[in-house]
C-alpha cells in the first residue's frame, strides 16, 4: 500500500520540477490566473453605460412632454433621436441605431384625462433578447414611477413592439456565440500546439533543410488547418441548423464566408503565439490567455451596450466580438457578408494582419 503511494509521490514530485523548469510555462499560467480577473474587474467595476434611444411625441399635451423629460433624466437611458413617425422610430431601432423607441401616441394626454388610463409602445429589437429585456424592464420600472410620482390614481401603460421578432428560439441565438468559440479555441489551439511539438521533436528543422520556402511552409500548414477547420465548422452549423432547427435567415453560404475570414485570422493567431512558445504547454497556454479574455469581452456574458466604456473600447478591437455581431447579423436579421460593414472589414485586417505578423516571426524564428 505504502509503495505505491511512494511511486505517485515521486511522480508528482518530477512533474511539479519539469513545470517549475520552464519558466515561461509558470509565467502564462500565473498570468492566466492574476491578469484576466484583474483586467474584468477593473473594465466591469464602473457605471453600466445608457441605453441609447429614440422619442417619437405625437401628442402635444404637457403631460407628455413630462413623460419625455422623465426618459431624458433617467440614469439608464440616452435619448438620441427625436423623430416626428412611428415608422422613422422603427427603422432606427430595425437599423440599430438605438436599442429601442418610446411612441407617444396621438391624444395620449386627453385619454388620460378622460379616462384616467392610457399607454405609451415601447420599440425593441428582438434580435437581442438579452438587450431588448434589459430594455423593457428598464422602460417599465420608470413608467411605473411615472405612474406613483406624477399621476397618482391615473396610470400609463406600456405597450411593447418588437422588430425582427417578435422572438427567436434559443438556437438561434447560440450559433453565433458557439461559433466564435469554436472557430478562434479549435483553430489558433490546433496550429500552436502543431508547431510547438515540431519544435519539441526537431521536425521543424527538418523542414528548413528541405527546398520549401517559409511561405511554401506556412501555406502547406494553413491548407491543412484550414481544411480541418472548415470541416468543423461545417459539422457545427449542420448540428445547430438540422438537428436543433436554427435558421440562418442571411443564408448559410454567408455565414460560412464569414466563418472562413475568421478562421484564416485565428489559425495565423496560433501560428504567431506558436513562434513565441518554446513547447506544447506553453502555446496552450499562450492560446488560453488570448481566448479567455477574447470570450469574455465579446459580448456573450453581458451586451458591450451597456457595459462601461472600458468594455466597449476593449470589445470592439476584439476579432470574436467582431466575428459574434457580423454571424448574428446574418443568422438573426438576414443580412449577407457585404451588409454586415464594419465587422467584415475588421475581420479582414485581423486575418491579414495576423498573416503578415506569423510568416515575419517565424521567419526570424527559424533564421
Amino acid at each position: 500500500m505504502i509503495e505505491p503511494i511512494l511511486r505517485i509521490g515521486v511522480l508528482i514530485d518530477k512533474e511539479l520540477r519539469q513545470l517549475l523548469r520552464d519558466k515561461r510555462a509558470v509565467g502564462l499560467i500565473l498570468a492566466m490566473s492574476v491578469l484576466v480577473p484583474t483586467v474584468l474587474g477593473w473594465a466591469y467595476s464602473g457605471e453600466i453605460g445608457h441605453m441609447p434611444i429614440a422619442i417619437c411625441n405625437l401628442d402635444d399635451s404637457q403631460i407628455s412632454w413630462k413623460i419625455v423629460d422623465a426618459f431624458e433624466s433617467s440614469r439608464d437611458f440616452d435619448v438620441l433621436y427625436y423623430v416626428d413617425s412611428v415608422s422613422s422610430a422603427r427603422r432606427l431601432v430595425e437599423d440599430k441605431e438605438v436599442f429601442g423607441a418610446i411612441i407617444i401616441p396621438h391624444g395620449f394626454g386627453e385619454e388620460l384625462a378622460r379616462s384616467g388610463k392610457t399607454y405609451i409602445i415601447v420599440v425593441s429589437d428582438r434580435s437581442n433578447t438579452y438587450l431588448a429585456s434589459a430594455l423593457e424592464s428598464a422602460a417599465q420600472v420608470l413608467v411605473s414611477e411615472i405612474n406613483k410620482e406624477m399621476l397618482g390614481e391615473k396610470g400609463v401603460e406600456m405597450i411593447i413592439e418588437t422588430v425582427y421578432g417578435p422572438k427567436y428560439s434559443s438556437v438561434d441565438l447560440i450559433l453565433p456565440p458557439i461559433l466564435g468559440m469554436v472557430i478562434m479555441l479549435v483553430g489558433s489551439g490546433l496550429m500552436s500546439v502543431s508547431v510547438a511539438r515540431e519544435r519539441e521533436r526537431g521536425t521543424i528543422e527538418q523542414l528548413v533543410m528541405t527546398p520549401l520556402t517559409v511561405w511554401e511552409m506556412v501555406v502547406g500548414k494553413f491548407a491543412a488547418y484550414t481544411l480541418v477547420m472548415w470541416f468543423d465548422v461545417s459539422l457545427t452549423i449542420l448540428i445547430v441548423t438540422h438537428m436543433f432547427g436554427a435558421v440562418v435567415k442571411g443564408g448559410i453560404e454567408n455565414l460560412m464566408m464569414l466563418s472562413f475570414i475568421f478562421t484564416i485570422g485565428s489559425i495565423a493567431l496560433g501560428l504567431f503565439l506558436s513562434t513565441l512558445s518554446a513547447n506544447q504547454l506553453q502555446a496552450q497556454q499562450a492560446v488560453l490567455l488570448v481566448y479567455i479574455p477574447s470570450m469574455l469581452f465579446s459580448g456573450i456574458f453581458m451586451p458591450v451596450e451597456i457595459s462601461g466604456p472600458i468594455v466597449r473600447i476593449a470589445s470592439y478591437y476584439n476579432p470574436m466580438f467582431r466575428f459574434i455581431r457580423g454571424a448574428k447579423l446574418i443568422v438573426l436579421n438576414g443580412y449577407s457578408i457585404l451588409e454586415v460593414g464594419g465587422h467584415l472589414h475588421f475581420l479582414l485586417a485581423f486575418a491579414f494582419i495576423m498573416l503578415i505578423l506569423s510568416i515575419v516571426s517565424l521567419k526570424v524564428k527559424l533564421l
